[in-house]
Formats: C-alpha cells, sequence, structure tokens
C-alpha cells in the first residue's frame, strides 16, 4: 500500500525541543527507537505518531499520516534512512 501523504520535515534541534517539552507534559512519552541516525524516538496517539531522528545538529521528523501503529512506524523508519542519508 501506497501511503498518499507523506510529510517530511528538517528541523534544527532548538526548534524540536519545545514541542518534546510539550509532549511529555501531556504524558505522552516518546519511545526510543534504536539503529537510526545518532538518536531516535517515535511519539504518537491513537489518531497520529511522528519518527524524530538526530542526526548531527538537525532532526529528521518523518510522519506518514494515520494512526501512530507499527506499520506508520516501519514506513516512517524506512522513509528516514533514506532522508539521513541525504544530510
Amino acid at each position: 500500500m501506497r501511503a498518499t501523504q507523506v510529510a517530511l520535515f528538517l528541523l534544527l534541534v532548538a526548534c524540536v525541543k519545545p514541542a518534546v517539552q510539550e509532549c511529555a507534559a501531556q504524558k505522552s512519552i516518546p519511545a526510543r527507537i534504536g539503529g537510526l541516525g545518532d538518536e531516535a524516538f517515535w511519539m504518537g496517539n491513537r489518531i497520529a505518531g511522528a519518527l524524530y531522528v538526530l542526526k548531527g545538529d538537525a532532526y529528521v521528523r518523518v510522519s506518514v499520516g494515520g494512526p501512530s501503529d507499527k506499520a506508520s512506524q516501519t514506513r516512517a523508519r524506512m522513509l528516514a534512512k533514506k532522508a539521513i542519508t541525504r544530510l
């Protein structure tokens, strides 16, 4: 199945920290993802999720739309791997 919508953002670390802090305040704890960039984590809920990957001094945020499930995480991980090779 092909995604009908893909969002890819390249953000500086300073721009992402407030979003992570807001997520922590809402008791939504990011899940660490190993083997991707310098550091990676998944944040999501039953409606949507996003994969954040730190590579050097930049973050890549990948959100494939749909519920935050294993299939979404797998698609986001695949796209993030391709994106960080181009940084």
